[in-house]
């Protein structure tokens, strides 16, 4: 059953209170990306899809003896 309601765009949506979510990791981060420009939020996209593809083909330091 779709909602007329707008979605939630905000951690301070007060549709959100007492869902036991207050306080949680990376809620700094979210405020973050709803405060960036769509340019900054691709660049951030673009910029973790490089970071995979660094990390998959990282290989593991030899161990120091």
């Amino acid at each position: 059953m779709p909602s007329d309601a707008p979605p939630v765009t905000a951690p301070g949506d007060p549709r959100l209170a007492g869902m036991g979510h207050e306080q949680f990791a990376g809620e700094d981060q979210i405020a973050q990306m709803l405060a960036a420009t769509p340019r900054e939020r691709l660049q951030w996209l673009l910029d973790a899809l490089a970071f995979e593809e660094r990390a998959h083909r990282a290989r593991p330091l030899p161990k120091e003896r």
